[in-house]
């Protein structure tokens, strides 16, 4: 039995994040972000690293495309790439206790 629960959603963006929990896989469960210019995409990294990096990116929008596989981003992560390289600019400084060099390295990837 599989069962996919939205937890995460931006109706005026046309986006959201789901949890897919199937009998076989571990308790954290399978993240899926879903961009209604995309479709849905599987992300690397489960429930519980989902929330440790909304925490760390504030919730920006398409944050989520970091933990996509560089090749599902497409049509939908191009619109927001200046959003995120603005985060990336700006958070280092209002949070230096973080260290963003790995999601700078996820962004590079991604371009």
């Amino acid at each position: 039995m599989v069962e996919i629960k939205t937890f995460e959603e931006g109706p005026e963006s046309g986006r959201l994040a789901a949890l897919r929990v199937p009998m076989d896989v571990s308790p954290g469960g399978e993240v899926w972000f879903f961009d209604m210019r995309q479709g849905a995409i599987p992300m690397e990294l489960d429930y519980p690293a989902y929330l440790e990096n909304l925490l760390v990116t504030k919730g920006v929008i398409g944050w989520q495309y970091l933990y996509c596989a560089p090749e599902d981003c497409g049509m939908g992560f191009f619109p927001i790439v200046d959003g995120l390289t603005e985060m990336l600019d700006v958070f280092p400084r209002l949070f230096p206790a973080h260290d963003y060099t790995d999601l700078r390295a996820r962004l590079e990837a991604r371009l």
